[in-house]
Parts: structure tokens; C-alpha cells; sequence
């Protein structure tokens, strides 16, 4: 039980620098969490779209920072589902410069961390501002 419980609190820690990592544009930051294999996958115009990590943290350096625009900023986390001790899936709601998206970030812990290998996404709305 006590591994669960630490495992729960690591991932919550990760969903902190996730969402902190995006808000501030630290695409550095982020890298930290993401394993350096990972991917990220989304549906555009009816097919699957697999990107390497790296194009997503290229768009986070060179997009404007949410942060500095005063860009609203609301995340909700809804839940972390651990089914053994070295994978896991975060599901969250997160605002990005008025889009807002829900994200499924799955988890394997390599060498005692736990590191994002796959981000999905769906974009939930666009918000006129």
C-alpha cells in the first residue's frame, strides 16, 4: 500500500510540472517529464496524427507564453488510474492560450521515475476571447 501511495504522490508531483511546464512555456521544464521516445498522438481531419515529443516541445519554445500574455489559466485533474507499479494514466482538462483540451498522459516509471512516454490529446473548445 505504501508503494501506491508513493507512486500517487510522484504523479501528482509530475501533473504539477506538467501544468506549470505549459503555463510558463518551459519546454525545458517538460522535458524533464516526458521520456525522451515519447509521443504524442491526436485525431486532425479524421486520421491519427503521431508526432515525436520534440515537434511538441518545439511549439512550446517558440509559441507565445501563457504566462507573460496573461493568458486565463484553469486545469483540472480527473484522474490517475495506477494499474501496476511502472505504468499509470493521467487524465486532466487543461487551458492553453483559450483552447481547451483534455489529456491522457500514460506513465512508466524507468529507473525509480516517472516519466511520460504518450500524450493524447482531444481539443475540447476553442474560446473566443
Amino acid at each position: 500500500m505504501a508503494e501506491l501511495d508513493s507512486s500517487h504522490s510522484e504523479i501528482a508531483s509530475l501533473w504539477t510540472e506538467y501544468r506549470e511546464g505549459i503555463y510558463e512555456g518551459d519546454a525545458d521544464r517538460l522535458a524533464r517529464i516526458f521520456h525522451d521516445a515519447a509521443s504524442m498522438m491526436f485525431v486532425a481531419r479524421g486520421g491519427l496524427v503521431v508526432q515525436p515529443i520534440k515537434d511538441y516541445l518545439n511549439l512550446v519554445r517558440t509559441r507565445p507564453v501563457p504566462k507573460i500574455t496573461g493568458a486565463a489559466r484553469r486545469e483540472r485533474l480527473i484522474s490517475i488510474t495506477i494499474p501496476s507499479v511502472d505504468s499509470a494514466v493521467l487524465t486532466a482538462t487543461i487551458l492553453v492560450m483559450g483552447k481547451s483540451y483534455t489529456d491522457q498522459l500514460v506513465l512508466m516509471k524507468v529507473q525509480g521515475r516517472w516519466l511520460i512516454v504518450l500524450k493524447t490529446y482531444h481539443l475540447d473548445e476553442e474560446l473566443l476571447t
